[in-house]
């Protein structure tokens, strides 16, 4: 098997995503793969559907310019020639799975918490069943 061509790395933007970004980093480096990093804002009309009547334009402005603040910080520290970021903002494994056949990926890189409510709201779950490609799962 040749190596990974280029790989989509699913982040959270917190401490959590250091171990993420550096397993994907290695990756990459030995493969020459393109990075592209990748975070999804919730789509906030769906949490409040039927509760309130709002527009929440704003409020998804705010919330992007500080993923793309913080995505800056990450990227600050991170010295990888082909790398490139997004933030969009949908449902998680659904904008993760687009992403993924839009950027013609054959790698995903997500995170997973081991805790309770993981149990109930898998993403990998939903992504490994519908994935593209391979799926790398590293536990946080």
């Amino acid at each position: 098997m040749s190596g990974y061509r280029h790989i989509l790395v699913a982040l959270n933007l917190d401490e959590d995503c250091k171990p993420i970004l550096d397993k994907a980093l290695q990756r990459a480096e030995i493969d020459q793969a393109t990075l592209t990093l990748l975070h999804v804002n919730i789509q906030l009309n769906q949490l409040y559907t039927n509760m309130i009547s709002m527009d929440l334009t704003q409020l998804k402005e705010q919330l992007t310019e500080r993923s793309e603040m913080l995505f800056d910080q990450i990227m600050a520290g991170v010295d990888y020639p082909k790398l490139n970021h997004q933030v969009i903002c949908g449902d998680l494994p659904e904008s993760i799975l687009t992403a993924a056949k839009e950027l013609e990926v054959d790698l995903i890189i997500a995170g997973h918490h081991h805790d309770f409510w993981g149990y109930f709201h898998n993403t990998a779950k939903k992504i490994l069943n519908q994935a593209p490609c391979d799926l790398l799962i590293v536990p946080v």
